[in-house]
């Protein structure tokens, strides 16, 4: 990576420390999230998402569904990341679908 990318890189890392901070119900210090969100974002690189927006539904994912979310069969999120012949783009939206669907259901409980 050159100058430009890592400085972009680290800019995004800190977006997404300061998201997943103010969702995160530990009381993990902010080097552990940065830890687990680059973690995340890694491993969403190796499933060929590449924008903000797709690698920040797969590390929301991580958080609020589990770090091992992507590799649990019975979950829809693995299968969305299995899925070779779809774009990136469409995998991030289904993530933050399935994201939006968890949150729905949680709501309902709520009420």
């Amino acid at each position: 990576m050159n100058a430009l990318e890592l400085a972009m890189d680290e800019s995004f890392l800190a977006r997404l420390v300061a998201l997943v901070s103010d969702i995160e119900k530990t009381h993990a210090g902010s080097a552990d999230i940065r830890l687990r969100c680059g973690a995340l974002a890694s491993r969403a690189r190796s499933y060929g998402l590449i924008s903000e927006f797709e690698i920040g539904a797969f590390v929301l994912c991580g958080f609020v569904v589990g770090m091992d979310f992507d590799a649990k069969t019975n979950l829809p999120y693995y299968w969305i990341l299995q899925q070779t012949d779809t774009p990136s783009l469409i995998k991030g939206s289904q993530l933050r679908l399935e994201l939006e669907k968890l949150a729905q259901c949680g709501n309902r409980q709520e009420s």
